[in-house]
């Protein structure tokens, strides 16, 4: 399976698979074959794990990924809510642990259940963020 990465520097379009990877087994049997069955219409297909910070019973990105057995092409997603820099260099160790390396970081979105002037909400802005990866 190629990277995002790869397909980038070669000038070729991927196609990209946003997971919202949950604990149930069938539905991890399900994208599993569809992850591992190869290209589509052509294209590489990669699988995005979303990260869907708060109370969800939703697996975190780089759980989502293990459990399709940590494809090199997996790009996880880090979301900058509620989170600070512990957190982000957390998460890379962990990835770099896995021999993962491709990385969106995402900003911007409102916690689940927050509401803007009634307290104030950590948000890891994704430029920050970005200058911590390099």
């Amino acid at each position: 399976m190629s990277s995002l990465k790869q397909a980038l520097n070669e000038g070729r379009f991927v196609r990209v698979l946003e997971v919202v990877a949950q604990q149930c087994p069938s539905r991890l049997a399900a994208l599993d074959q569809i992850v591992h069955r190869g290209p589509l219409a052509g294209w590489p297909l990669l699988p995005a794990f979303a990260d869907r910070v708060g109370p969800h019973s939703d697996l975190s990105p780089l759980e989502g990924a293990a459990a399709l057995g940590n494809p090199a092409s997996s790009l996880l997603h880090f979301s900058g809510k509620d989170r600070e820099r512990a957190d982000l260099l957390l998460q890379m160790e962990s990835m770099k642990a896995l021999g993962l390396e491709q990385l969106l970081l995402l900003s911007g979105d409102r916690l689940p259940g927050h509401h803007p002037g009634q307290a104030p909400a950590r948000y890891l802005e994704s430029v920050a963020a970005r200058s911590m990866c390099r």
